[in-house]
């Protein structure tokens, strides 16, 4: 069947996933990240994703399964690609999602070279996706949707045989193809999802009839090197900055009041303003040059276009014409119908039929075929 390095946060959905890939038959071995270095751990506390009791617990696992673990050093890599991507992000008026960057960069980067050099196969996580092999015959992607079949915009495009695609979970409550639209064709046919066709009761099931120490272990929640959620006094401690203090103002540029920093803020943000204002107001935009951050009625954060950059295609190489897809532009939204642009040199504009809501700078645009993951990129 072939090796497999199994990616283990001290988790039960990537231990039951060590457990599914060797049911298979395949030769495995666990292995744990170590991304933090002292300094971040320090500031993140022992609450995050590689802490001692995680590691612990992915090696209690291993040690069930009969097979070997280990601890793979890349602290100086994810704070290189993924905190101070993060910090930088922040300070640039965008909100990042270092998920994102973690896959990329880590989990699909560092370990998928690090798989070549040890020899394995494959890389399998416990994220909850799936990936598909296009069978000889191909498909037109589009094909029989709703969204373009038919019309003018239906893109048309044959999906070579042999492509890999990305897709949805079948359980859409934990599906997590938003943030894995980085992945290549390469690194696909690399990749196994045990749990995509799954739901989290059956994966705790399966752990609590192997035994698993962590089998009634609650899922991690928060960024992992920002456990309790305030991302701003982690960047304020990480940088040792203090950040400017400026204007709230309306669409027309009245003072509204004193804001703290803009990294305190993200679009679509009402709480935490700290400001008695007579009706609902919300952070509309932020002015870096300024240093202001625009307020405005809920209705104003509503937009039809948004482009994004460093668009990573995934069921197709880059098409010619525009074509008709749903386009999730945060990870807690629906899709959402869109045209879809390809403009060159990795970028695309995604035109919504109707408005939506709280589009930012730094988050992705991912763009979905039914359960299928056209590809995605930063919003710019």
């Amino acid at each position: 069947m072939g090796k497999a390095l199994i990616a283990m946060s001290g988790g039960v959905d990537s231990s039951v996933a060590a457990f599914l890939t060797k049911e298979k038959g395949f030769d495995i071995a666990g292995v744990t990240l170590k991304m933090f270095g002292n300094e971040l751990i320090g500031a993140a506390g022992e609450s995050t994703c590689c802490s001692t009791s995680d590691v612990e617990d992915a090696e209690s696992v291993c040690r069930r399964l009969g097979v070997p673990f280990y601890v793979f050093n890349f602290a100086d890599k994810f704070e290189k690609e993924v905190v101070q991507r993060f910090v930088r992000a922040y300070e640039e008026g965008r909100t990042p999602n270092p998920c994102i960057d973690c896959n990329r960069y880590l989990k699909f980067g560092a370990l998928f070279q690090r798989m070549e050099e040890l020899g394995y196969d494959y890389i399998v996580t416990g994220h909850y996706a799936r990936v598909e092999k296009v069978p000889d015959e191909g498909r037109c992607l589009c094909a029989g949707t709703e969204l373009c079949a038919g019309t003018e915009l239906c893109a048309g495009i044959e999906v070579e045989p042999g492509r890999y695609l990305l897709k949805k979970a079948l359980d859409p409550k934990k599906d997590q193809s938003y943030v894995l639209y980085s992945l290549t064709q390469e690194q696909l046919s690399h990749v196994m999802f045990p749990l995509g066709g799954m739901d989290k009761a059956e994966t705790r099931r399966i752990a609590e009839e192997q035994g698993f120490i962590n089998a009634r272990k609650h899922d991690s929640q928060d960024i992992c090197f920002v456990p309790d959620g305030d991302y701003t006094s982690f960047i304020g401690r990480y940088t040792g900055k203090e950040y400017e203090h400026g204007d709230f103002v309306d669409e027309e540029g009245n003072v509204l009041g004193e804001h703290k920093g803009l990294i305190k803020y993200t679009i679509g943000q009402r709480k935490g303003l700290g400001l008695a204002l007579p009706a609902p107001l919300y952070v509309c935009s932020k002015d870096m040059e300024k240093n202001q951050v625009v307020l405005a009625p809920n209705e104003r954060l509503f937009k039809r276009t948004l482009e994004a950059a460093d668009f990573n295609w995934i069921a197709f190489d880059e098409p010619e014409k525009p074509f008709r897809a749903a386009v999730r532009a945060r990870y807690s939204q629906k899709e959402a119908p869109a045209v879809i642009t390809p403009l060159g040199s990795g970028r695309v504009r995604v035109d919504f039929d109707e408005p939506v809501r709280a589009i930012t700078s730094g988050q992705a645009a991912v763009v979905y075929d039914g359960d299928i993951v056209i590809g995605g990129g930063t919003i710019i």
